[in-house]
């Protein structure tokens, strides 16, 4: 079985065959869930062969214990994490936002057992739910409790057939989007 999550900014992933099942974390209802480093405690939804977090990272430090620094991208050499612009609630809603230096990093952001997964892995998610064209809505929150339109063509498209319940945390620096794109 595969185990993939997603985390903020990079839309990135964490996948691992050969981990053992998720265990519930206190306080998390309905499925299996499984806890990072720092105590924070994400669901999981199984989509076809892979087992997805369905929650963007919160995470504050490495694997090892390292802390990830906060300093608002002042570089891509060194790895640092953010929260869309700079609002704590935000954090809680859509997770932290990473740059690629903490995901390549070799200290490891996923939870034990996930990793980060390859874009064949995401192509295996995307086929599985009907091909590009289709995927993103089976994977988005439906309605507009987090999500804003421009248009009600859009919105049908928000089915969540998936269970994934994708939020619009926008994109990286300058924090853009937030609420119309999951990028």
């Amino acid at each position: 079985m595969k185990k993939l999550l997603l985390l903020a900014l990079l839309v990135v992933g964490c996948d691992n065959s050969t981990a053992p099942e998720p265990e519930d974390c206190t306080g998390v209802s309905g499925g299996n869930s499984v806890e990072d480093i720092d105590g924070n405690c994400y669901s999981t939804v199984q989509i076809g062969e892979q087992l997805w977090m369905a929650e963007n990272l919160k995470v504050i430090h490495y694997n090892n214990g390292d802390e990830i620094t906060n300093d608002d991208w002042g570089s891509t050499e060194e790895g640092q994490y953010g929260v869309y612009d700079n609002d704590p609630a935000n954090a809680d809603i859509y997770g932290n936002l990473y740059n690629w230096a903490v995901v390549d990093d070799d200290r490891g952001v996923c939870p034990e057992g996930f990793h980060v997964p390859s874009d064949a892995e995401y192509t295996v998610l995307t086929d599985y739910l009907g091909g590009e064209s289709v995927a993103g809505g089976k994977m988005k929150e439906a309605g507009l409790d987090h999500w804003n339109y421009y248009s009600d063509d859009i919105t049908e498209e928000a089915t969540n057939e998936s269970g994934f319940t994708g939020l619009p945390g926008g994109g990286g620096p300058p924090y853009g989007s937030m609420g119309r794109f999951a990028y």
